[in-house]
């Protein structure tokens, strides 16, 4: 089974206690499963200039947060090679032209229940 959280963790604010949540939802799951989480992190200057403006015009705000801290969500699964990378490095596609990892502004992780 797999939990599937790609940019879902930044649509909820620190008061929410999105941390809790995810790792509530990871309790559910049976032993063996996966949880695969991805969201965009706080390391641009231009993207915060992007996600002040798509705030300034949506009814849900867009929560930016360290690398560390978005990879501390899945909570007590053991994350899978390559870990916590940014998404353009975790198991590219070699038959694509490289994507260099600076180019991208978002973490990824993908962790197994044991």
């Amino acid at each position: 089974m797999a939990l599937m959280l790609p940019g879902i963790v930044g649509q909820l604010p620190d008061s929410e206690n999105p941390g809790q949540m995810v790792r509530e939802l990871v309790e559910t799951l049976p032993a063996g499963s996966y949880v695969a989480l991805s969201d965009g992190t706080d390391t641009s200057e231009e993207l915060q200039e992007a996600i002040v403006a798509y705030n300034g015009q949506s009814a849900n705000f867009y929560h930016r947060r360290s690398a560390e801290h978005i990879g501390s969500f899945p909570g007590g699964p053991r994350p899978v090679p390559p870990g916590l990378v940014r998404s353009s490095l975790w198991r590219p596609d070699p038959t694509t032209p490289d994507v260099p990892a600076e180019a991208g502004h978002a973490v990824s992780v993908v962790a197994r229940k044991n």
